[in-house]
């Protein structure tokens, strides 16, 4: 019936069909940022597991790795065994990910999964309004704290720590180019210092990403690359209040 919930349509067709292919779009809502329903992501996947679903059809995992890492990691869990704890499973994710610093790091991604809910109950907030400078105070310090806890900051729980730090960075970018094309668009264009300093963020700190040695696997560049996907057909700077 119309207004009923995804969840109410899929446990009604479990009761008059068997074997169910679930197709979710979890990781298509604010594509790039740190976006992670971690908690409720495991609830759908015992959910749909007990509803007769013997199979799983994906749209796409964009593998923004730096941004998204746990909800990709329970994601493959849940799908292979949807019967797991998923309280262990998260547990035994932030102690071989990152040794000493797994409770700063639980802390951090547990940061993002607020925010994460936050959307749900303002669905209408922007990035700079949601990732606000409170956010970002947070998130660097349980990152700092999580590379203090590291013995070793140039071993692997370091350079992990690094990578998602570069995720972060790349958020706070958005969000204040957000916040500029927002001034943009409320001066009818004629705001030519927030219009500037937008451009300058996309092509002297967002647009190397493309070419970071470093950190290849943190974010999937082509998606935000000018002319791929949803930007597809539309020209780069020029238009770039168009693109925001």
């Amino acid at each position: 019936p119309e207004g009923t919930l995804h969840r109410e349509q899929f446990q009604g067709w479990g009761e008059v069909a068997e074997n169910l292919i679930w197709r979710p779009n979890k990781t298509r809502r604010m594509i790039s940022m740190p976006h992670i329903p971690v908690e409720q992501t495991i609830a759908d996947f015992r959910f749909v597991a007990e509803h007769g679903c013997i199979g799983i059809y994906i749209d796409r995992v964009y593998e923004n790795w730096s941004t998204r890492g746990p909800l990709y990691y329970v994601m493959a869990q849940m799908a292979w065994d949807p019967w797991q704890d998923g309280e262990e499973l998260l547990a035994d994710y932030y102690m071989r990910g990152f040794g000493g610093a797994a409770d700063d790091m639980r802390a951090y991604w547990e940061l993002m999964e607020e925010k994460c809910r936050e959307t749900w109950e303002n669905p209408g907030l922007l990035e700079h309004e949601l990732f606000d400078d409170d956010f970002f105070r947070k998130a660097s310090a349980h990152l700092d704290n999580a590379s203090a806890s590291v013995e070793d900051t140039s071993g692997k729980y370091g350079e992990r720590v690094e990578f998602v730090r570069k995720g972060l960075e790349y958020t706070q970018m958005i969000a204040e180019v957000r916040m500029l094309m927002e001034r943009f668009k409320e001066s009818d264009g004629e705001d030519k210092a927030a219009e500037d300093r937008a451009r300058k963020i996309w092509v002297e700190k967002i647009k190397p990403l493309a070419t970071d040695k470093d950190y290849p696997h943190a974010l999937l560049w082509h998606r935000m690359r000018p002319g791929q996907g949803h930007s597809a057909g539309l020209p780069y700077p020029e238009d770039l209040h168009r693109r925001w």
